[in-house]
């Protein structure tokens, strides 16, 4: 469930040891990701917008990718945003692709290499469309999934957010609990059985989703 939080940026992100599969299946996604930019900048040109790259340590560069996305997003000339950067005090974002449909609204896309949908890619576009609604920014009511087969899996917003929201409360709870709490030995057993049965309820709710999106060529 940690891994979860983490791509929503609840919590610091979940340093695994070095393995070479998990690098090279990390190359291989991220080659994926610059291919679809390619393809964006091949068919749109200059109405693509590459924000920069900020590491969410640096402050300055943080405001500066956030102030980019923010004008990016108001800017009627720009139809692709690539590495749209959103940040709050419990949040920190980086949306791979946010697509402007003709009516102005934005469909959040997230490029994965894997073939099916999974949840903390849907948890992911989620947290991008819960930002675009704290800014304001008119969004479709769908989301995607650029997959490494070439197919697009594509989910309703309305099916996503109730289970995002319930796992954002559940993570706020989790971070005011005093520390005390949690040294205490008899009390964190509890707290940890608690947790795993809350974390198996939400995964359980989290792979019924998966089913409830659509492929699309």
């Amino acid at each position: 469930m940690r891994a979860i939080d983490a791509k929503v940026g609840r919590v610091p992100a979940v340093v695994d040891p070095e393995d070479e599969t998990l690098a090279r299946a990390a190359r291989l996604g991220t080659e994926h990701e610059r291919r679809v930019l390619a393809a964006y900048r091949e068919r749109l040109g200059d109405a693509v917008t590459e924000i920069p790259t900020a590491a969410s340590s640096d402050a300055t560069a943080m405001a500066d990718a956030v102030a980019a996305t923010i004008a990016a997003l108001n800017d009627p000339a720009t139809r692709v945003v690539y590495q749209a950067t959103f940040q709050t005090a419990e949040f920190v974002g980086f949306a791979d692709f946010l697509v402007r449909e003709d009516d102005g609204r934005w469909v959040v896309q997230d490029s994965k290499l894997a073939r099916h949908a999974r949840v903390t890619a849907l948890m992911q576009l989620a947290a991008y469309a819960d930002q675009l609604d704290r800014l304001g920014v008119p969004r479709a009511g769908r989301v995607e999934l650029l997959l490494g087969d070439g197919t697009t899996s594509v989910h309703r917003v309305d099916d996503l957010m109730p289970v995002f929201r319930l796992a954002a409360r559940a993570a706020a709870r989790a971070d005011r609990r005093p520390a005390a709490r949690a040294r205490s030995r008899g009390r964190g057993d509890r707290l940890g059985r608690r947790a795993r049965r809350a974390g198996r309820g939400r995964l359980r709710a989290l792979r019924d989703l998966r089913s409830g999106g659509r492929r699309v060529p």
